[in-house]
């Protein structure tokens, strides 16, 4: 076969005695960006982003449908595909936190949603936050399982009282969309199906304010919790919801059988808006400030800090699967990526990088407000215009060539 691809040379960063290449240059829309992170890796500007994922056998797990090899676990397995991207620009190094305290090179801290969290691992992440460094914390309410059928349990992950302190208060829940959601095939299913488990959220319930989601059109959340707050836990903190649900969502609590059915089989009750992503920023206190955790010695918390030093970031995601290999892989959720990472750029460096990433976005879902009507008819006019005017091209081409065909006689 004949493969034809338009392309340019390469080009070469130089400085000093350091070099960043561009091998070969294929995508003009993403060379700005591609620059700028291969200009701050030269300069020696790339930053430090701690993970946290728990101890052995606290790591997050996910139990791959099919899979020969047994569960995935841990953050390498399950987030390779953001770890490679976050390693652009950044250096990504795993910290221990229920052995020592994080390392102070660390420039933000990632909770990449363990099963567990010591009080030890806990009061070093609270005292990280204190430091004024800030931390992103994926942490869904519910443990999801894929055997025989799909089931979900409230989590105990051990670490909703550090959240909750801060002002973010997770809901042991999976919220449902009655319109916006994925289709799926499930089994020998031929046809995919409406899934209301797997919400789909468009530019109508994001944050238009804040770099993070200002320019994103869409993300994808499979089973998914949500957040409540609470403005009396840290009064001098400001809480800024980025992503929420429609006003038409609600939720299903306890444990949970998630097999898809037909929608007239749903039972929506108490519909509102659920807030599935937060941002929490201000002068916050300790979660420790009057005594030490079990485990943490004395001479430890005493040269520990009461309060946070400058301002304190906790960003908040109630959800883990929406980043992982297998949920992006099935779904093609590619702006679920360009969500976390520019929750990176925005809390680790510059919010106008994530302008220039934000270039390349492509989708552009409908309103999720139009009608069913209105919604049917553009989707219709989609599939049926450009058969209809190749059509018309043919016809119009057929004629022409009959009438040069008759005048030539």
């Amino acid at each position: 076969g004949v493969q034809v691809i338009r392309g340019f040379f390469g080009a070469a960063l130089l400085y000093g005695d350091k070099k960043e290449v561009f091998p070969v240059i294929r995508d003009l829309e993403t060379l700005e960006y591609e620059l700028i992170v291969r200009l701050m890796r030269l300069t020696g500007g790339a930053r430090v982003i701690g993970v946290v994922e728990g101890t052995d056998g606290n790591q997050f797990t996910f139990n791959l449908p099919g899979s020969e090899t047994g569960p995935l676990r841990g953050f390498n397995q399950n987030f390779a595909t953001l770890r490679a991207n976050m390693e652009q620009l950044y250096r990504v190094e795993t910290q221990y936190p229920a052995f020592v305290p994080i390392d102070t090179a660390v420039d933000l801290l990632l909770v990449a949603a363990p099963g567990f969290l010591t009080e030890r691992e806990k009061y070093r992440i609270d005292q990280y936050v204190m430091s004024g460094r800030p931390v992103l914390f994926l942490t869904p309410g519910m443990n999801v399982a894929i055997a025989s059928g799909i089931t979900a349990a409230p989590s105990n992950n051990g670490y909703e009282d550090l959240l909750s302190h801060y002002g973010i208060l997770p809901r042991k829940n999976i919220v449902l969309e009655p319109r916006n959601w994925e289709a799926v095939r499930f089994g020998d299913a031929m046809f995919p199906i409406p899934y209301p488990y797997w919400p789909v959220v468009t530019y109508n319930t994001m944050n238009p304010e804040n770099p993070v989601t200002a320019r994103l059109q869409m993300l994808s959340l499979p089973w998914t919790s949500s957040f409540d707050l609470d403005s009396t836990a840290q009064p001098d903190a400001v809480s800024e919801p980025l992503v929420l649900s429609t006003g038409q969502a609600w939720e299903e609590t306890g444990n949970l059988f998630l097999i898809p059915r037909e929608m007239n089989e749903y039972l929506p009750v108490d519909q509102r808006m659920h807030i599935f992503a937060v941002l929490q920023s201000g002068a916050m206190t300790s979660r420790y400030a009057q005594a030490p955790p079990e485990g943490i010695s004395p001479e430890e918390w005493e040269a520990g800090r009461r309060a946070s030093d400058g301002e304190a970031r906790v960003l908040a995601v109630a959800n883990a699967l929406f980043a992982t290999d297998f949920y992006v892989g099935y779904t093609n959720a590619g702006g679920n990526y360009h969500f976390l990472l520019n929750a990176l750029d925005f809390l680790a460096l510059d919010s106008d990088l994530i302008r220039v990433r934000s270039r390349v976005l492509r989708d552009a879902p409908l309103d999720s407000e139009l009608k069913a009507r209105t919604q049917t008819a553009i989707i219709a006019a989609n599939m049926l215009l450009a058969p209809l005017v190749l059509v018309l091209l043919g016809v119009w081409a057929g004629v022409r060539r009959r009438k040069r065909e008759a005048s030539a006689a």
